[in-house]
């Protein structure tokens, strides 16, 4: 499955333009100035989000109101949340302006959000001298589902017209909902803005207020804000802004260009009520590669130019088995630790995780990895339950990627740990662990991370003790990835080693190169005077060039000791071929 990237510009408006009656973020946490909040103000309080929340002791409806003068053309702009499905017995009303305090014979306007059924919508009413008066009603269950989020704006103009416009998901541009005309109520004089939470005692802390704020509209003299692009399918584009853009200006294929794509757009269409932009391209993006979409200033409805825009897009895909592979685990932490996995991204594709899980295959656990990540071509990333721990304890560099994220258990000695695709159940990659694989020499294995030493071979070793023995979130500090440019059938990386887990040629690379694939192989060690060492390969039939490693342990499981030694090897074909070659190395040396 192919999925693809969102790339949003966050826009911060100040409410400081023209006159402002009030505006109310409360990030000064005070509901005693600027402005002051009456009424049942102990059943509300500032949050650690910086906002508005009832906080109730029982059921029961909660006010709270300022004192406001208004003038003949107004706006007034909010944001609400509420962590349920309202009802007549949850509802929230906003009284954008009443005469007084006393609903039951007062006058003004309000909305109401809470309704018996399932298609809840924000409801306009007049409030004449207590009665009141539906005057309209927004989008059918657009407040239905839990939870409900909405950003309203209202003008009211002079000429007796009022619109309502509304945003019911966040970081998305206001749209015009309600036009209607009404102008029975005199605004003069002192008015009142009031909050009224309607709730059981189930709800006693689920309603929430933010960015309330009403002043003078003034007619728009600013340029349309694009908030964003995103690439729906490989040929489908998307812009977003936050108004009605002039057709003319938004149709016109000289306002963008996609550059890397040698295509060419071949369709240009309006959505999302005038304020989105959807491309359609006349041949498909490629994968794994970056393309620029640069556009031009656009015009909004009312001949204002907006800023031109540049925004990267790519491709992004779920992986297929190979295109993501294990590359490090920390399975046996120091007490008091957390286990690791760091994943490499060996394709050459922008990877999703939205459908990648990891799991111990012997255990048949699963969990999710909860991280909101993207993975580019070549990149690391490591995944634990405490990415503090992990990166003090293994005094991480910046660039190292470290996120949180639920993990399978893992038994300290053996284990098995696997990349599994939730959709398909196929198994990405998979590494069966064992304490058996790291350094035999090691004093102490906890703490110890096993690394894999190139991620296109299957040969594991223990971190080095230069990096703290871990590197999770970069490279590994024992990644080899030797080069056969040699003529011989058999070299090495470097002809001396020393196993002394500092990170300098702790393992001898011993690279074979055959004039072709199809030959069986065994290869051995001798120590000076020709007494058999180590077995490294029995009869092995291999590919055409690769590479194993001796980490200087005898097949009796010691060290060897400091000295020359010979590597032999014999291989044949079933042709009758044979190769014989025998090469001198040097341990040197180890320090415990």
């Amino acid at each position: 499955m192919i999925r693809y990237i969102l790339i949003f510009q966050l826009i911060l408006c100040q409410y400081s333009n023209g006159w402002t009656q009030f505006f109310d973020d409360f990030s000064d946490s005070d509901l005693n100035s600027n402005p002051v909040w009456e009424g049942n103000q102990d059943h509300f309080v500032v949050n650690e989000g910086q906002m508005l929340q009832l906080n109730a002791p029982m059921a029961g409806t909660s006010i709270l109101y300022t004192q406001i003068n208004l003038p003949d053309s107004i706006q007034w702009d909010f944001e609400i949340s509420m962590d349920f499905s309202p009802s007549s017995n949850n509802r929230l009303r906003i009284y954008l302006v009443i005469d007084q305090l006393d609903i039951e014979v007062a006058s003004g306007y309000f909305l109401e959000i809470g309704e018996n059924g399932a298609n809840d919508a924000i409801n306009f009413f007049y409030l004449n001298d207590g009665t009141p008066e539906l005057l309209a009603s927004g989008e059918m269950s657009a407040v239905a589902q839990e939870p409900v989020f909405a950003r309203v704006s209202i003008r009211k103009f002079p000429e007796e017209e009022w619109v309502v416009s509304t945003a019911y998901q966040e970081n998305v541009p206001l749209s015009e909902e309600l036009v209607f005309n009404h102008d029975l109520y005199n605004f003069t004089g002192n008015q009142f803005f009031l909050l009224e939470c309607h709730y059981t005692a189930s709800r006693t802390d689920r309603f929430f207020f933010d960015n309330i704020g009403i002043r003078n509209y003034e007619p728009d003299m600013e340029g349309p804000i694009l908030l964003g692009a995103e690439l729906l399918d490989p040929r489908t584009l998307e812009v977003q802004a936050n108004e009605k853009l002039d057709a003319q200006s938004a149709l016109s294929e000289e306002n963008y260009t996609l550059e890397g794509f040698s295509g060419s757009i071949s369709s240009i269409e309006l959505i999302n009520g005038d304020t989105g932009i959807r491309l359609v391209l006349n041949d498909v993006l490629e994968s794994g590669k970056y393309y620029d979409l640069k556009v031009n200033g656009l015009l909004d409805v009312n001949g204002n130019r907006g800023e031109s825009n540049s925004y990267i897009i790519f491709v992004i895909e779920d992986p297929l088995p190979g295109d993501i592979v294990i590359n490090e685990i920390l399975f046996n932490p120091e007490t008091g630790g957390s286990d690791f996995v760091e994943i490499l991204n060996v394709s050459e594709k922008f990877i999703s995780l939205d459908h990648i899980e990891l799991a111990n295959l012997d255990k048949q656990e699963v969990k999710s990895i909860s991280a909101d990540y993207t993975m580019l071509p070549g990149t690391y990333l490591c995944l634990t339950e405490d990415v503090a721990y992990v990166q003090n304890r293994y005094d991480t560099p910046d660039t190292a990627n470290i996120v949180a994220s639920d993990l399978p258990s893992f038994n300290n000695d053996s284990g098995n740990v696997a990349i599994i695709s939730s959709e398909t159940s196929s198994i990405i990659d998979s590494f069966n662990y064992s304490e058996s694989l790291h350094y035999p020499e090691l004093d102490d294995i906890n703490g110890v991370s096993l690394e894999r030493i190139s991620p296109f071979d299957t040969k594991w070793f223990s971190a080095s003790s230069s990096v703290g023995y871990g590197t999770p979130g970069y490279q590994n500090s024992v990644f080899l990835n030797p080069s056969f440019s040699e003529s011989a059938v058999l070299s090495f990386k470097n002809k001396t080693f020393s196993p002394n887990q500092d990170g300098v040629d702790d393992q001898l690379v011993i690279k074979y190169k055959f004039p072709e694939n199809g030959y069986q192989v065994d290869i051995n060690v001798y120590d000076q005077y020709g007494r058999h060492v180590r077995n490294l390969l029995n009869n092995e039939l291999l590919a055409a060039t690769g590479f194993l490693l001796w980490n200087g342990i005898n097949d009796d499981g010691e060290l060897s000791g400091i000295g020359i030694y010979f590597v032999v090897l014999e291989a044949f074909n079933v042709q009758g071929d044979v190769i014989s070659v025998k090469k001198p190395v040097i341990l040197a040396d180890y320090l415990k």
